[in-house]
């Protein structure tokens, strides 16, 4: 295996990251009450016809779920909003497994009923994300190294998400069911060894690119939401070993996405703005949030940009009827279920971090 430089080292250099503040019993009173809010914005929308948002908006669906179902794992009291639309979602939903063409949509689910059965204990969810988890790992490619796992069961290339949401969902499985800990772990350390082996997905910077070509080139595109699941992934790996290299690892990956991505105190987009990207930015910030809540000595800065951000989309980018802007610092532009979730998301997470 190569070396990574980023794991060597961490600093905190970027200015997004400055001016620490400390957040009193009645600034997460209104972390609080923001994204319950923010999270009934996003509840309303949901569809229990089709048991998806937006009629039929899939692995976005089961992100909007994972939202819920996070608020309602911090703050016991938001179940009973949530739990009727994940029994629903589960029920309407379930025939197929959650499986289709895509292991990255695939994953997106799998997350989704591991978050569920942590809130709730019941092991049909936990099944659930074993099945499909059980679907992700016939992908694995023997191209480009051999350890990484196809975009797409039509095998056009090799996506850093997708291994990153394996990682993620495997290693927390890991440490869900102790009789199956090495198995799940192997299958975790195979992707992770792999983007950060052979594959040359990680940047110079300690960022993630967005994958491989079918010539096993690599797409050099960051996008953040490749720079937030792994986050999650990391923790759990963490967890799963003990060993705290996981860690400083995750907080150098954060670190060099604020300090690019935010560098002016609120999170964009790394090259461009469009409503087709803008769930990205609420994933990072999601994974980010759980980071800096559970994982051991984490920088207050990156606690701070993540309550700066939760802030400033109440304030400046929820719109009547519970919609939330692309920007959360300005112009607003156009207004999606897309651009809704991620800015949800966000909010939820800014309490997250400070729960």
């Amino acid at each position: 295996m190569r070396s990574i430089s980023f794991l060597s080292t961490f600093a905190l250099t970027s200015s997004a990251l400055s001016s620490p503040a400390t957040f009193s019993a009645r600034d997460n009173d209104e972390l609080l009450a923001n994204a319950h809010t923010a999270a009934n914005d996003l509840a309303a929308k949901y569809d229990f016809n089709s048991g998806l948002w937006n009629s039929n908006d899939w692995w976005p669906s089961a992100n909007a779920l994972t939202i819920l179902a996070d608020l309602a794992g911090i703050d016991k009291s938001y179940a009973d909003t949530a739990r009727p639309i994940w029994e629903n979602t589960f029920n309407k939903q379930s025939g197929n497994n959650y499986l289709n063409d895509f292991y990255d949509d695939e994953g997106w689910w799998a997350l989704c009923w591991i978050q569920v059965y942590e809130n709730t204990g019941d092991i049909k969810y936990l099944e659930m994300a074993q099945k499909i988890v059980e679907d992700m790992a016939t992908g694995f490619s023997p191209n480009c190294g051999g350890n990484g796992l196809w975009w797409d069961k039509p095998h056009t290339g090799l996506a850093s998400i997708t291994n990153e949401l394996f990682i993620t969902a495997t290693a927390h499985l890991a440490n869900l069911i102790p009789d199956r800990h090495d198995e799940y772990l192997n299958l975790a350390m195979r992707s992770w060894d792999w983007m950060t082996g052979e594959s040359g997905v990680f940047r110079p910077d300690g960022t993630i690119s967005d994958g491989l070509n079918p010539d096993c080139t690599v797409n050099l595109l960051p996008w953040t939401y490749n720079q937030g699941v792994i986050l999650g992934g990391l923790f759990q790996l963490y967890k799963a070993t003990g060993n705290d290299g996981h860690i400083w690892a995750a907080y150098q990956i954060a670190n060099a996405t604020v300090s690019e991505a935010g560098k002016t105190g609120i999170l964009h987009e790394f090259c461009c703005t469009s409503e087709a990207l803008s769930l990205q930015t609420g994933i990072f910030m999601r994974n980010l949030g759980w980071l800096v809540r559970n994982a051991p000595s984490p920088p207050s800065e990156l606690r701070d940009f993540m309550t700066r951000n939760a802030e400033a989309i109440f304030k400046n980018a929820r719109r009547d009827g519970g919609d939330y802007c692309l920007n959360w610092e300005g112009e607003c532009g156009d207004v999606t279920f897309h651009t809704t979730t991620s800015a949800v998301d966000a909010v939820v997470a800014g309490y997250i971090a400070v729960s």
